[in-house]
This record gives structure tokens, C-alpha cells and sequence, in this order.
């Protein structure tokens, strides 16, 4: 159940992302063309036909119209916190067809990401459901049968059988607990408070087993490498952008080293020399190819390259990470299905030996 409440929630993932793209996508297209952001703004209310954004959209027009700013008219349940930022350093500086066109570049890429990620567990996908199958196969007309021809001997049962009883026992309180949590967690995830809180949890616990944390740092150093380029791009200073990632971060372990970075920074250091401060998240590779951009006055070029040998690195961990997973499952059902066998065989046998002469 747990393993369908992630898949559900990557998936809505990566429609939300569909949808931010279509309409920055449509947007940038109006502006571009020479239209106001407010006229840009009423056609897509008459236009666009995702219920999300159309519910929305006159909300947003009437704050426009009042005086709002384009960055405090967007709405949060629309808008990431960084799409707000980007939007509002494109205002301050009148870029802001440009900074629409970075963030349709920034969310395309994320989406194609987000993507690769979901090919990646479409095995240990099919492997999950194919063993909750299995399970639920054994326990409705496998282990019943068992019962009934322990039923018929004397003595206690073995150990061996034990187990499979105790699992099939208490497997449809499993899935009723597994239920009950997915339809909560379900509810509260439509709070963003809640969300938020649920998020940052599971970010503290990744940081705790091994394989995910080394998975979890690469994350943080990729999204660390790529909305610093989208924020200089759309020319925030590089105080700004840190403080932005940081705050837009519910990663403690994250929000906390980009809030040392920053205090470096405003203490006069360059990026490099604050990055070294804090080893534990940026290797000492990404420290060197800062300090050359820094140094070449091409920090943009030199992030795009980090960039992509960064999604190189988190595609290998996450690999990694699913071919753990994979005979971990497999090693479970394995033994599930070995302790079955054992149910069978041994008293086949003892009934052969008493048999026998």
C-alpha cells in the first residue's frame, strides 16, 4: 500500500509539472509577443483548460488589477516557492520574459527527470505487486490448506509453520493498516503545512541509512547546481540565490549548510571558499569547478557542465539504490516461499519414515 502511495504521488509529480510547463510555457509565448503580463493573464483565464489554473487565474487577475505585484499574486497552491522567486527577480529587473523562459527550460528538464526516475522503478515495480500477489495467493488458498492437514496431527506445530501462520494471521491487519495510513497520509498531504512537515521527516530519516543518504546528498548537490544557474541566469546576485534555495528547501540538513554558505558570504568570502566550510555536502570536486568560474567570470557555463555530470552521479545512486532493493524482495519472498516448501516437505517425510520400515 505504502509502495502505491508513492507511485501515486510521483505521478501527480509529474502532471503538475505538465501543467506549471503548459502554462509558462504559454505565457512566455504572449509576453514575448509584446502583450502585458495582466492581458497575458486574462486570455489564459479564458483559455486554458486545466481546472487548477482556471480556478485560480481570476483570483490572481483581481489582485493584479488592485496593484499586486506579479510575485504576490501567484498562487502558492499553484506555483512552487521557487517559481515565485524567479518571477519576482524578472519584475525587479524587467527581465521577465527571460526568467519565464528559463524556468519553462528548468521545469522541462525536471520533468524529463522525474521521468527517467519513473523508468527506472518500473522493474522493482512490477516486482513489488508480482510478490503482494504471490502473498496474497498464499495466504487465501495455499496456507488455509495447511492449517487444516496441521489441524489433523498431534503435538505442537514447528517452528517452520509457525511463521507462515503468524504472517497470515495478521496479513489482512497489515492492509488495513496500510490503508488506513495511505488514506490519512492522503488528506494531510493536501495541507501544505502538513505536507511540508511530512517532507521534512522523511528527509531527516534519509539522512540516517546509509544507501539513501549517499542518494539524498547527490539530490541536494544537484538541485543545489541547478537553481543556482537558473537563479544567475535570471540575474539574482549570488547572496540572493543562496538564500533562496535555502529557504525553499525543507531539507534541515540542506536549509542548514546554504545558511553557513550564506553567512560566509556576507561575511566576505567567495562561493568557493564558503562551499569548503561545509565538506559534508559539496565534494571537493564541485568546490574546484566553482572556484574556475569564479575565477573565469563564466560561473553560468561552468554550472551548466557540473550540472551534468551531477545528473550523471544521482542516475548511477539511484540505480544503485534499486538493484539493492530488487534481491532484497527477492531474498523476503524467497524465504517466505522456502518456510511454505518446509510446511510441505517435512511432514511428507516423517510420514514416509513412520511408514517405512
Amino acid at each position: 500500500m505504502g509502495f502505491s502511495i508513492g507511485t501515486s504521488i510521483m505521478m501527480s509529480k509529474q502532471k503538475k509539472l505538465e501543467e506549471l510547463i503548459n502554462f509558462t510555457n504559454q505565457l512566455e509565448v504572449m509576453v514575448l509577443s509584446g502583450l502585458s503580463f495582466s492581458e497575458s493573464m486574462e486570455i489564459l483565464e479564458k483559455t486554458i483548460t486545466c481546472s487548477a489554473y482556471h480556478n485560480k487565474l481570476k483570483d490572481m487577475n483581481v489582485s493584479l488589477k488592485e496593484g499586486a505585484s506579479i510575485k504576490n499574486c501567484l498562487h502558492p497552491q499553484l506555483f512552487p516557492s521557487f517559481y515565485v522567486h524567479t518571477i519576482g527577480i524578472g519584475e525587479a529587473s524587467g527581465n521577465l520574459d527571460h526568467s519565464l523562459s528559463t524556468l519553462r527550460e528548468f521545469y522541462e528538464k525536471e520533468l524529463n527527470w522525474v521521468k527517467q526516475r519513473n523508468a527506472i522503478m518500473v522493474y522493482p515495480k512490477i516486482l513489488l505487486v508480482c510478490s503482494l500477489f504471490l502473498l496474497i495467493l498464499t495466504s487465501k488458498w495455499i496456507i488455509p490448506s495447511f492449517e487444516n492437514q496441521q489441524g489433523t496431527q498431534t503435538g505442537p506445530d514447528p517452528w517452520y509453520f509457525k511463521i507462515p501462520m503468524f504472517i497470515n494471521d495478521h496479513l489482512l491487519w497489515f492492509f488495513l493498516l496500510s490503508l488506513t495510513l495511505g488514506c490519512i497520509s492522503k488528506i494531510l498531504m493536501r495541507n501544505n503545512e502538513v505536507h511540508n512537515l511530512i517532507r521534512r521527516v522523511l528527509c531527516k530519516l534519509s539522512m540516517i541509512v546509509p544507501v539513501i543518504n549517499s542518494l539524498s546528498i547527490a539530490k541536494m548537490q544537484l538541485t543545489f547546481s541547478e537553481n543556482l544557474k537558473t537563479l544567475i541566469q535570471c540575474g539574482a546576485t549570488i547572496p540572493e540565490a543562496i538564500a533562496y534555495i535555502g529557504d525553499d528547501s525543507d531539507q534541515i540538513f540542506f536549509a542548514k549548510s546554504l545558511q553557513g554558505v550564506e553567512d560566509s558570504l556576507h561575511l566576505g568570502d567567495s562561493l568557493h571558499l564558503a562551499m569548503e566550510k561545509n565538506k559534508k555536502l559539496f565534494s571537493p570536486f564541485m568546490i574546484h569547478l566553482i572556484r574556475a568560474g569564479e575565477e573565469s567570470g563564466d560561473l553560468v557555463k561552468v554550472l551548466d557542465r557540473m550540472i551534468y555530470y551531477l545528473e550523471g552521479k544521482h542516475i548511477q545512486s539511484m540505480t544503485k539504490f534499486y538493484k539493492i532493493l530488487e534481491p532484497v524482495i527477492i531474498i523476503i519472498m524467497a524465504s517466505y516461499i522456502g518456510l511454505i516448501m518446509l510446511s510441505i516437505l517435512l511432514p511428507m517425510l516423517d510420514t514416509f519414515d513412520a511408514i517405512l520400515p
